[in-house]
């Protein structure tokens, strides 16, 4: 019986997605999407598609890897999870609406854990996904600093806050490490984060 029900709802779900993806095509128009196809260099859909999967394949090591500090879980075990956090994130209008709680979910049915662990595991992946982000914003500042100059009165305030954040996050990483000296390199952060997981 709980079979069916499983199958009943995939089906559902199936449907839905087929449902709104038909509704984007006929408002996109059959045609310009034919003619945009058209116009596409078809010569850059391999090293696209190759530069995608590596992207994906990459951030679901990453989430193994941070997972093995509570319980362990196989590669392509965790993957079809990863994969269902980033469709929701895609068919879900909003800015990565609801994907990190489909993670979560699929996780703590998957492994057997309880839900706010498992979430605990997708904040943590996050959290190492903004030091990315926050690495390489660092690195563009100098970049961005030369054509806009943030010195001057003519600097945007977008620009001026975003150098402003990246400023006192950088400081707060520093007090935390300073609180923290035992501990080295990317691990200040953790044990922050730790701290404000349930």
């Amino acid at each position: 019986m709980r079979k069916t029900v499983r199958i009943v709802l995939h089906l559902a779900v199936f449907a839905v997605s087929a449902l709104f993806l038909i509704q984007v095509l006929r408002k996109a128009g059959i045609d310009n999407i034919r003619e945009a196809l058209g116009r596409c260099n078809w010569w850059y859909l391999p090293p696209a598609f190759l530069a995608t999967t590596g992207r994906f394949l990459s951030w679901n090591l990453k989430w193994q890897i941070l997972n093995r500090a509570f319980f362990p879980i196989r590669f392509f075990r965790l993957f079809p999870i990863l994969m269902a956090g980033a469709f929701t994130n895609t068919v879900v209008p909003g800015t990565r609406a609801g994907g990190g709680l489909v993670r979560a979910y699929f996780l703590s049915r998957s492994s057997g854990q309880p839900f706010p662990l498992c979430y605990g595991g997708v904040l943590l992946d996050g959290a190492f996904n903004m030091a990315a982000f926050v690495l390489l914003t660092l690195c563009a500042l100098p970049f961005v600093a030369s054509s806009t100059s943030l010195l001057t009165p003519t600097t945007s305030v977008p620009t001026g806050l975003l150098a402003l954040t990246v400023v006192l996050f950088v400081g707060l990483l520093a007090l935390i490490h300073r609180r923290k000296r035992k501990e080295t390199g990317i691990a200040p952060l953790i044990t922050f984060l730790h701290h404000l997981l349930p």
